[in-house]
């Protein structure tokens, strides 16, 4: 017998599955030790549950018996040879059942797309559930596939507290932004600059301090993209950067663009920040959005041409620098002050917008260091950077996670900051860097030529008024009885589902009752105060 070819033994007490030299269930009573463990297994609500190599589905039946109705089972087998065995054998009631699914795939991308189909916002968690020996076998691999899919629930998890957050704000901020762009006869939508020289990314981190030298000496040889907090710092050392990037809804972002006052630095920013950003600005504007949701309104402004540069949404300015410094050169891309730490008293490097404001208000009865600042947020000490001690919270250790998901394989990505997280990129130390070519000053600019037209824009914005007033009556008629036009209500919520993809629901389709509805007519009616300026 060859190792590859699984085997089923009788032990008189029910079948094991013998396999690559061991018994993958207990080779004296393997039904009923399969059946012990899975009833020693607590369930929960709303939790995902990843049945890896389940073999004979010894104790599957019982886990199905007591597991909630919101909860559902994947399984899958990295071994082809024990999945074709499985697949054979296959009981009725795991086919039959409506928590139950088999991926033929242990790509995670598979899963996603599973997880997708049965509707990602039904689970808060996800858990491993190991009845058989043959876990073992791919034990890290196994391992892996459950933190990918425990990241992708808890991704959705945190992009969706957002979007309730923020949602109205950023579909505000693009009609108006489109708006101000569509007044700038001159701005194309769909071009951003190139260039062959390295870029350097900095933020407002403590580690841009020890990294001012180092760009003072290389400055001819590289391009500077800086996110909107460190303009402040760099501007203070005497260095002007060839781009901004700004991304933030609010207006405290504001702050960090002070000192640019008739300084013409080429600004790019997410159609979904602050309105008032490009508006100060006097150098070239680079428009784009962040894909916050799939939703239809894209789609249409995608129609319209009037759909700017799409990057991903990856929930920090910092990681979008680094993906649009990625795009805009073929050459090294250096980053400094994406520290996702700090120390207790100074979150921000010297001459940021954070640190000023700090001093400003330093006083003997308000010292800088106020730790109800800095303790608001539940503190982690963790190993940074050649392996010191460093201190992050939350928030900030998971968008350092998030970079390393995105990036760790670039090879072309290199951090020269000295404190923090690792998050991403090639440590090196600037010692090591060389450049022997001068940029020039002008880039190259890719662009289709497309520029927002005034009846194109306006044609839209008419269009999306009367979509909006079409549903509020619509709704409005379904909630008086006036109208029982189940289908004509769901194809409008469908066609405009911005106007509701903030609501907290669990469940972020539209719905009938009443009481989504009611929300229903009071959001259309922002909406409709807000189209009414641009038609």
């Amino acid at each position: 017998m060859k190792d590859t070819d699984p085997l089923l033994i009788d032990t008189g007490r029910g079948f094991s599955v013998f396999y690559n030299n061991r018994h993958l269930y207990s080779p004296e009573e393997p039904e009923k030790r399969a059946i012990i463990r899975s009833n020693r297994t607590e369930l929960q609500s709303d939790t995902l549950y990843i049945l890896s190599s389940p073999l004979l589905f010894y104790g599957v039946k019982e886990i199905i018996s007591r597991i909630p109705s919101d909860s559902h089972i994947i399984c899958f087998e990295y071994s082809d040879t024990l999945y074709r065995l499985s697949k054979q054998i296959i009981p009725d009631y795991f086919i039959n059942s409506n928590i139950c699914s088999f991926v033929n795939s242990t790509d995670p991308k598979d899963i996603y797309l599973t997880i997708e189909e049965l509707g990602i916002w039904n689970f808060r968690r996800v858990k491993a559930l190991n009845l058989t020996g043959g876990y073992s076998l791919h034990a890290s691999e196994y391992k892996n596939i459950l933190i990918n899919v425990d990241i992708y629930i808890q991704e959705y998890w945190k992009n969706r507290m957002t979007l309730i957050h923020m949602g109205p704000l950023w579909i505000k901020n693009i009609f108006l932004n489109l708006y101000k762009i569509n007044k700038n006869k001159n701005l194309t939508i769909n071009k951003h600059p190139s260039t062959e020289c390295p870029v350097l990314v900095t933020g407002a981190g403590e580690s841009i301090e020890s990294s001012i030298d180092f760009i003072k000496e290389k400055r001819e040889f590289i391009k500077i993209l800086a996110v909107d907090t460190s303009v402040s710092v760099l501007l203070e050392n005497g260095i002007l950067p060839d781009y901004i990037i700004a991304v933030d809804a609010q207006i405290y972002n504001f702050y960090d663009f002070m000192e640019t006052k008739n300084k013409e630095i080429p600004l790019f920013f997410d159609i979904t920040g602050y309105t008032g950003i490009p508006a100060v600005m006097k150098g070239s504007l680079f428009p784009f959005i962040s894909n916050f949701a799939n939703t239809k309104l894209l789609e249409r402004l995608e129609n319209y041409k009037l759909l700017p540069v799409e990057l991903p949404a990856l929930g920090s300015v910092g990681l979008s620098a680094i993906y649009l410094a990625l795009k805009i050169t073929s050459n090294k891309v250096l980053y400094t002050g994406l520290d996702f730490a700090y120390k207790i008293g100074k979150s921000h490097a010297n001459g940021s917008p954070r640190n000023l404001t700090e001093l400003a208000v330093t006083n003997r009865l308000n010292p800088m260091e106020q730790p109800g600042i800095y303790y608001a947020r539940p503190l982690i000490n963790n190993k940074g950077k050649k392996g010191t001690d460093c201190i992050t919270d939350l928030i900030l250790a998971s968008y350092a996670e998030l970079m390393n998901n995105n990036f760790r394989d670039t090879e072309r990505l290199f951090d020269i900051g000295t404190t923090g997280l690792h998050s991403g990129g090639k440590l090196i130390e600037t010692a090591n860097l060389s450049f022997n070519k001068k940029c020039t000053k002008n880039t190259s600019i890719e662009s289709d030529n497309t520029t927002i037209k005034v009846n194109k824009f306006l044609e839209f914005t008419k269009n999306e008024l009367t979509l909006i007033n079409n549903l509020y009556e619509s709704v409005y008629k379904y909630l008086s009885g006036e109208s029982k036009d189940k289908k004509e209500v769901m194809v409008l919520l469908k066609e405009a589902d911005y106007i509701y993809l903030h609501f907290p629901d669990k469940n972020p389709e539209p719905a009938l009752d009443p009481g989504f509805l009611k929300r229903i007519l009071v959001s259309c009616g922002y909406y409709i105060n807000i189209l009414k300026r641009y038609t």
